[in-house]
């Protein structure tokens, strides 16, 4: 979230229907031009806050959407999940930065 904080400005874009339910659009626009994803659009449902869509742009014009349906929050999920356990021999480039 610090990454978008810093790196984007936000912009509020409305609020649209999706699926039959409210949502508040928001537009995140790169800063600079040195951000791979140069707009972020997310749809934000009212009733509970979550993103249920997101539409990114990047350098190349590429645009990759995500549509999130059937969400479950209420699920237990033991902390083994979370855990990154790279393979031996193999080595993480993090593209974070």
């Amino acid at each position: 979230v610090e990454k978008y904080r810093r790196d984007y400005n936000a912009a509020y874009a409305g609020e649209e229907m999706l699926n039959g339910e409210k949502h508040d659009k928001l537009i995140l626009t790169a800063k600079t031009e040195d951000q791979f994803e140069t707009e972020i659009r997310l749809w934000v449902r009212r009733d509970d806050h979550l993103v249920t869509k997101i539409v990114q742009v990047d350098i190349n014009e590429n645009i990759n959407q995500y549509l999130m349906q059937n969400i479950n929050t209420a699920v237990d999920l033991p902390a083994s999940y979370f855990v990154l356990e790279i393979p031996e021999g193999y080595q993480v480039v993090d593209l974070r930065q």
